[in-house]
């Protein structure tokens, strides 16, 4: 019925004389072996439109302009339709904007083919003009390999030249933008169409969208487009360099970089840095080849974060690219503490002083219950400051707290200050004194520590190997607290006798002592 239709219409438009100048009809031609056939494009003389061509697909219904062709069919007639969304893969949303193409390579045969053209440009000037769309790759049928699109360009809609091919195939689903320049022959010339030829392996649907055919723009590419991490202490600038990369391509001007007002960049590393306020990349024949910047956080700086302070790249009809920086100036770096108990009146403070060797402030207090200090501000030694005593103040590294009591607990706060009397955050640590001998009574014991035995306490194995004496929790109820000492004859071998032994006590000023428990 198909060659019987085209026969008769062929007969009607050259009767009737309808056929008019510049048009070209071509016949369809049947391979009656296998129900394939080919149409040799149908096109009309169609008035040129401009660059950029710019095509979202955005309705139901075919765009102004373009025009579908089957080259092949077995089956299923191939067909392009303007969808929403889409299964066989699963495509819930275009590219961009309402509707995307979908090819049904799910439906028609191997081998069949389809046609979507563009309207007719022209190219006359040109150097280069570039294809770009959106490309919809699914993870479904790797095995499919030729089913995919290709990229076709011609002089009059009738000869077509192909360019290259897109798989549908992808590891990853999703979007993907795909870039293709139209070679010497499409440049420079009267006209042009392009055209996307589908391809279907009889596998899954393709998709397709967000089309735009144009020159190519001045491009600025930098990389990364973050450094973050510029750090120094006050007055001890400028801060550890950073980098990026710049390049440029089709510049109609030269690159600009600008720096913000607290960082500074220089084409040059180390030593050699330069600061330079503009950097100019000079283009040679519309291209900046890959440039190193380096970038420093400036000297001389106040305490302060110094974050979202933005490079700026600019050049004629490029799109301006920035680098944004973060890093700051910080107070000084605290000393590195540790306190050691070397009797049971004694603790021994040392230190690290931090990589500006400052000097160290020392505080001690019983109750860990300190305030900052003042930047500007001294503090005197045994002055009571910042919520307790100050102990110690200086540039040394070791510092002896004594006259202290027995088998307790101190808590120190030290903090580096510089030569303009600029303190760190401050490091908090603690020390206990030794048990030592003990000759304070009453003197009582509870057992309520994390340690058994208590520190000064020991055991005795007069026999066996097995100790007896462990703590008490959980195996009866305490007489107070949650603690006791338990004298346990399970798992201990036979004859054992534990002695459970206290600290050493000076009793020599108690009258009567008397021992309860």
């Amino acid at each position: 019925m198909r060659n019987y239709k085209v026969l008769v219409l062929t007969m009607l438009v050259l009767i009737m004389g309808r056929l008019a100048l510049g048009d070209v009809i071509g016949p369809e031609v049947r391979d009656s072996g296998n129900s394939t056939y080919e149409t040799n494009d149908a096109t009309t003389t169609e008035p040129l439109v401009s660059l950029p061509i710019i095509e979202g697909f955005n309705n139901s219904t075919t765009p102004s302009g373009w025009t579908e062709t089957v080259i092949a069919k077995t089956k299923a007639d191939p067909a392009l339709s303007y969808v929403e969304s889409a299964s066989h893969p699963t495509c819930s949303t275009p590219d961009e904007g309402s509707h995307f193409v979908k090819f049904n390579s799910y439906d028609c045969a191997n081998g069949d083919e389809i046609r979507l053209q563009s309207s007719p440009f022209s190219t006359s000037g040109m150097s280069a003009v570039d294809v770009e769309f959106a490309w919809y790759q699914s993870s479904d049928g790797a095995g499919y390999v030729t089913e995919g699109v290709t990229v076709q360009w011609s002089l009059d809609g009738v000869n077509w030249n192909s360019g290259d091919f897109y798989g549908r195939y992808n590891s990853t689903a999703g979007w993907n933008d795909k870039s293709y320049s139209l070679p010497a022959g499409a440049l420079n010339q009267a006209t042009v169409y392009v055209a996307f030829l589908f391809h279907s392996d009889y596998g899954f649907n393709c998709y397709l969208d967000d089309v735009k055919i144009a020159e190519p723009s001045p491009t600025i590419t930098v990389t990364p487009e973050t450094l973050s991490g510029f750090s120094y202490v006050i007055d001890h600038g400028p801060s550890a360099e950073k980098s990026f990369v710049v390049t440029g391509t089709i510049l109609e001007g030269d690159i600009t970089i600008t720096p913000s007002t607290n960082y500074e960049i220089s084409l040059a590393t180390g030593g050699s840095f330069a600061v330079t306020n503009p950097i100019v990349l000079t283009q040679s024949g519309g291209n900046v080849a890959e440039t190193t910047i380096y970038v420093r956080l400036k000297d001389g700086l106040t305490i302060a974060e110094y974050n979202d302070e933005v490079i700026n790249l600019t050049s004629t009809n490029a799109e301006t690219k920035t680098v944004i920086c973060n890093g700051g100036v910080t107070s000084p770096e605290n000393p590195a503490m540790e306190a050691t108990a070397v009797s049971d009146s004694q603790i021994d403070l040392f230190w690290l002083k931090n990589d500006n060797n400052d000097n160290v402030l020392i505080v001690f207090d019983e109750d860990n219950t300190f305030t900052e200090p003042v930047d500007g501000t001294t503090y005197s030694v045994s002055a009571s400051a910042l919520g307790g005593t100050v102990i110690y103040s200086g540039s040394g590294e070791a510092f002896s707290h004594t006259e202290l009591e027995s088998f307790k607990t101190y808590y120190y706060k030290a903090w580096s200050l510089d030569g303009s009397v600029r303190y760190s955050s401050g490091e908090a640590f603690s020390g206990k004194t030794e048990l030592g001998t003990i000759t304070s009574f009453p003197w009582n014991e509870g057992f309520e520590g994390d340690v058994f035995p208590p520190e000064g306490w020991s055991i005795y194995v007069a026999g066996g190997v097995n100790d007896a004496w462990v703590d008490g929790d959980g195996y009866q109820v305490a007489y107070e607290g949650d603690h006791s000492a338990k004298h346990s004859y399970k798992n201990v071998d036979n004859g054992c006798n534990d002695w459970f032994i206290s600290p050493v006590m000076d009793l020599s000023a108690v009258n009567t002592p008397q021992l309860t428990y």
